[in-house]
């Protein structure tokens, strides 16, 4: 599904996202054409000798573990093989260039660019780590996948800096996660403009997807469930790189709780139990203390490190995994009363309370913004007939596939509501008239193509639909537009029905 137009129109005027440097796409054209021989790619890193000098060092330094010196690229690449060099070669690259573009009028106030990196270095180390454990063949991918696996979040501080202050005042206030803070200021998150930047950059299609999943490992559809191992240890080597994190006091978690909820993450996915996890995370902080100079950051007190991963250690040994276990059950019970009290509960759609809380929100962000506004109300027409000549029960089912067909045929930018018995209610931000009357004619025809089966018969259903758009700056009071919505939607009903209205 397409995403919101303020996604479309950041990818669009692209001057402020970030770019790559001219080596890393020569890099990537070397990695994608299949005739380059193994030589090609050293002799592209080659080129630029502060680059290769870069790389040998990382690849001589405890990182690596050779018990040879290695004294060229070329050397580096018959012994390491092209896959090390590559993405050794690129992370270097993309770190240095990206760093060097954070300068005051791109900058955005209130973020920790350091902290960024740290983070992002320290989920790279522990990815490699992983993988090295778990999928050996993936290990140098692994790598530079989680040294980039939050790059969306560095390219909106760059692309919407203002926004973005929004955004990390909201998580300050509020304590919620910068992907949900992201999504309510913007209408989407970082992981979507990373997986964005991974396709224009030329990267692999696996990188994308693993960008785009990694925070909700979950999400993925079952045409990716191959890239499951990978979404899984890159999620993983995140919830490391915040331990690391912790230790150097640039997130306020508890490094206690993290490690136990690392392992019992990676018991689930089949990736060790806290023994393992302890010994991947001593494994960071001493990999870190060698490869953090090399990119230019202060790799911090390493005894400070090691105190809390033997700190997490004995509250690891005092607790059991069953314990933890019961805590996850605790807090998934917590979000599931939470879905309850803003979820119907036949359709799974937004309730009458939560879409008005939506509504306000998204009125407020046009306001701010100078956006478009549509909102369309629907209802099923004749819905009483159904009840009376099928029963309740077959209602209920033709309530629940409308549902559907209606969620279907929306953005996922947009939101989705029953509103009460056969009455649904849409928020489509950043819409404007044409568009809103576009959207409720595609529903409608949507839903008059569904040939629903129920226990007592086949039905067929039709909706009528009311629409109202605000234009950028005009006032935009979600009680005006309840009422004008609804006034469109009796307009319809009055007009013989099955068809859409726009409000005067």
């Amino acid at each position: 599904m397409a995403q919101t137009f303020a996604f479309e129109q950041i990818v669009r005027s692209d001057d402020r996202l970030p770019t790559l440097p001219g080596i890393a796409m020569r890099i990537i054209e070397v990695v994608n054409d299949p005739e380059a021989d193994l030589h090609a790619i050293a002799e592209v890193v080659a080129t630029d000798p502060s680059l290769s000098a870069e790389v040998l060092k990382v690849i001589n330094s405890a990182f690596f573990g050779l018990p040879n010196k290695i004294t060229s690229v070329f050397h580096a690449v018959n012994l390491m093989g092209s896959h090390a060099v590559k993405n050794l070669a690129l992370g270097f690259s993309l770190v240095k260039h990206l760093r060097s573009g954070e300068s005051p009028a791109t900058a955005t106030p209130l973020f920790d660019y350091a902290g960024f990196w740290k983070r992002s270095l320290a989920t790279g180390v522990a990815a490699r780590a992983l993988a090295h454990r778990h999928f050996p063949n993936f290990s140098e991918d692994a790598f530079f996948l989680g040294l980039m696996h939050d790059i969306g979040m560095l390219a909106l501080t760059q692309a919407v800096p203002d926004q973005y202050s929004l955004i990390l005042q909201e998580m300050t206030a509020s304590g919620c996660t910068a992907q949900s803070a992201e999504r309510h200021v913007l209408g989407f998150d970082h992981a979507h403009l990373g997986a964005y930047l991974a396709t224009s950059w030329g990267l692999p299609e696996s990188f994308s997807v693993s960008l785009l999943r990694h925070h909700r490992p979950e999400t993925l559809r079952a045409e990716e469930r191959a890239l499951t191992n990978q979404v899984n240890l890159l999620h993983l080597a995140a919830l490391f790189g915040e331990l690391f994190a912790s230790s150097q006091g640039v997130d306020a978690i508890d490094p206690v709780l993290q490690l136990k909820v690392i392992a019992h993450y990676a018991a689930q996915c089949g990736m060790g139990d806290h023994s393992v996890c302890e010994a991947v995370a001593s494994e960071i902080g001493e990999k870190a203390q060698e490869v953090f100079p090399i990119f230019d950051l202060d790799p911090g007190s390493a005894d400070r490190y090691h105190d809390i991963v033997a700190e997490a250690r004995q509250a690891l040994v005092t607790s059991s995994m069953d314990m933890m276990a019961e805590l996850i059950a605790q807090q998934r019970q917590i979000e599931t009363l939470k879905q309850q009290t803003t979820r119907d509960g036949m359709t799974q759609l937004s309730n009458y309370q939560h879409f008005n809380e939506l509504l306000h929100q998204e009125c407020y962000r046009a306001r701010r913004y100078k956006q478009h506004l549509g909102v369309l109300f629907a209802d099923l027409d004749h819905f009483k007939t159904i009840n009376d000549t099928f029963g309740h029960p077959a209602g209920d089912e033709v309530l629940k596939q409308v549902a559907t067909s209606l969620r279907e045929a929306l953005r996922e930018s947009d939101h989705l509501a029953r509103y009460g018995g056969e009455e649904f209610a849409m928020i489509l931000p950043e819409t404007d008239a044409d568009g809103t009357l576009l959207a409720a004619e595609r529903l409608r025809k949507a839903v008059a193509a569904l040939h629903i089966e129920t226990d007592a018969g086949s039905a067929n259903v039709t909706l009528s639909l009311g629409a109202v758009a605000v234009s950028p700056g005009a006032v935009c009071q979600p009680a005006e537009l309840v009422k004008r919505a609804d006034d469109a939607l009796y307009q319809a009903k009055a007009s013989g029905r099955n068809r859409s209205c726009m409000a005067a």
